[in-house]
């Protein structure tokens, strides 16, 4: 059972941004878009069911490249004609690029600020391209 208290550690944000994945037995997750992002994890949509426990490998295309995180299925529901899942990110691991996590989780913070300060909406693309022009050349990445 889903515990509602430690899911919501982290605010979320949306997110729209198509992603790819496969599980750690290599079955490829098919069709994977996010809906929202958090500090520890995000939720998506997919064509394929993921059983909860799974490890899987997810890319994220982010501002001129695709970074990688491991996350492990917390939980995966039936949606008729998709499954929405919910994953927590392994910040440990050595296959996530936490820098590049956080300062995603930072863009769609911005994107939500936005969207509340400016009333512009922005896709999760053009915030990750107009964050990058203010912000960019703050970072390593």
């Amino acid at each position: 059972m889903i515990n509602i208290d430690e899911m919501r550690d982290y605010i979320r944000y949306p997110s729209d941004v198509s992603i790819s994945g496969r599980t750690e037995r290599g079955q490829s997750i098919d069709g994977a878009n996010m809906n929202n992002i958090s500090g520890n994890g995000l939720s998506f949509t997919a064509n394929t069911k993921v059983d909860p426990g799974s490890n899987i490998y997810l890319g994220i295309p982010f501002h001129l490249k695709q970074f990688q995180i491991k996350a492990v299925v917390m939980w995966c529901m039936d949606m008729d004609s998709h499954f929405e899942l919910g994953a927590r990110v392994d910040l440990e691991s050595p296959e996530t690029n936490v820098r590049d996590f956080e300062i995603l989780c930072d863009i769609e913070h911005y994107r939500h600020q936005v969207q509340e300060k400016e009333g512009r909406e922005l896709s999760s693309v053009a915030a990750i391209s107009e964050w990058f022009d203010k912000f960019g050349r703050h970072t390593s990445v």
